[in-house]
């Protein structure tokens, strides 16, 4: 990752804030992560498991095997549709992270200037409205993904 954000134009690094890589680099790799392993078992062992039940019900009864394939293109529709939904969220949660970063690394850089003018409470509910956003965000994304 780090290679491939030095491999970036000047014009693609002012469109991308410094908070948005700090968080894409160690975010995105525990998603990343979380995403292979949840992904082994949708597009390995459950593929496997549907076209063995296939094969069991053509030799069992063929219009059984009419029914599942009925299911399985359902299912395979469902997953679709879901996948699109759920990428929206995961987007917006994305965009919230990159803001409470933001935030955070905003006021760290700024701590004493803060406290110089007396802006701590300013800088503390901005944070607590970033992050109520990112929960929000994080909430619907859970329940999304419940529903799956």
């Amino acid at each position: 990752m780090f290679i491939k954000i030095n491999q970036y134009s000047l014009r693609q690094i002012d469109k991308i804030t410094r908070a948005s890589l700090i968080t894409r680099t160690t975010n995105d790799v525990t998603q990343l992560q979380q995403f292979v392993h949840g992904m082994m078992r949708v597009f390995i062992k459950s593929p496997i498991v549907c076209l063995g039940s296939f094969i069991l019900a053509i030799k069992l009864n063929f219009k059984m095997s009419l029914i599942i394939l009925v299911a399985i293109s359902i299912i395979f529709l469902v997953i679709i549709v879901n996948m699109k939904v759920g990428y929206r969220f995961l987007k917006n949660v994305q965009g919230s992270t990159d803001k409470v970063n933001s935030n955070i690394r905003q006021y760290l850089g700024g701590t004493k200037i803060v406290k110089l003018f007396g802006r701590e409470e300013y800088e503390v509910g901005r944070f607590e409205k970033q992050n109520e956003e990112l929960f929000v965000n994080v909430r619907v994304r859970e329940l999304i993904s419940r529903i799956k």
